[in-house]
């Protein structure tokens, strides 16, 4: 059941459009690296290059992945994308079966995508750059950016099976938006409605000593864990 909803979800147009994101990325990665200013100058302050260099790759993806969830969310939801379930289905057992590895494949495809940024990223640090870029440290950060991506996914993923409607994404995109225009930590420390949603909702902020999670990760796999147990509820309680 799972490879057949990964069959469905990369489809022809969606796998064009991951690989397209995936050579994109590795494009913007390789251009954020300034290698036009030469070895030598990024040399003479790693640390100060390598600080721009993550910030700028980090709102990139901050904001383009979550968005690429949302479209995966989207695409593997909406009524026309559903229909092949028809044939898997033929009682409540091979339903719930569907039901359960359905976001569980969604979730593959996004950790791929992420997983292969990471490579990506990292390469274009060692490779080609001075910069002092340790692995775990990337991969923390990227970790945050697939619990992002999820968590905006399945929160399209409800709001999708809810309201059959495409441009219900709407607002889980106006949510990222509001939350990156308040994503410093004084002003969510500020604000008690920024404290509990930054808390809910996992979203990088800008501390002094790098981006991090507001709240712990235990929160955040709560809140992911509730939301996948609100769209397999909410998708076995509907006709497919």
């Amino acid at each position: 059941m799972l490879r057949i909803h990964l069959a469905f979800i990369l489809q022809k147009r969606s796998l064009l459009i991951l690989i397209a994101s995936l050579l994109g990325f590795a494009g913007l990665f390789v251009y954020y690296a300034d290698l036009g200013n030469g070895y030598q100058i990024l040399d003479s302050d790693r640390i100060g290059y390598l600080n721009i260099y993550m910030s700028d790759c980090l709102n990139l993806q901050e904001l383009l992945l979550p968005i690429i969830g949302i479209l995966i969310a989207t695409t593997a939801y909406s009524e026309p994308d559903c229909k092949y379930l028809v044939y898997l289905i033929s009682d409540k057992k091979s339903k719930i079966r569907a039901v359960l590895t359905k976001p569980i494949a969604i979730a593959l495809v996004e950790l791929a995508l992420v997983w292969f940024n990471l490579l990506a990223f990292y390469l274009v640090c060692t490779l080609f750059t001075p910069f002092p870029l340790s692995f775990l440290e990337a991969a923390r950060l990227y970790s945050c950016l697939f619990l992002s991506m999820l968590f905006y996914s399945l929160l399209q993923s409800i709001l999708v099976t809810l309201v059959k409607n495409f441009m219900v994404m709407l607002l889980p995109v106006a949510l990222y938006f509001y939350l990156a225009e308040h994503d410093n930590y004084f002003q969510i420390d500020a604000s008690p409605l920024l404290k509990i949603a930054n808390s809910i909702v996992p979203n990088l902020v800008a501390y002094s000593d790098g981006y991090k999670f507001y709240a712990d990760y235990p929160l955040y796999l709560i809140t992911i864990s509730f939301l996948y147990l609100v769209q397999i509820l909410l998708h076995n309680a509907i006709d497919i």
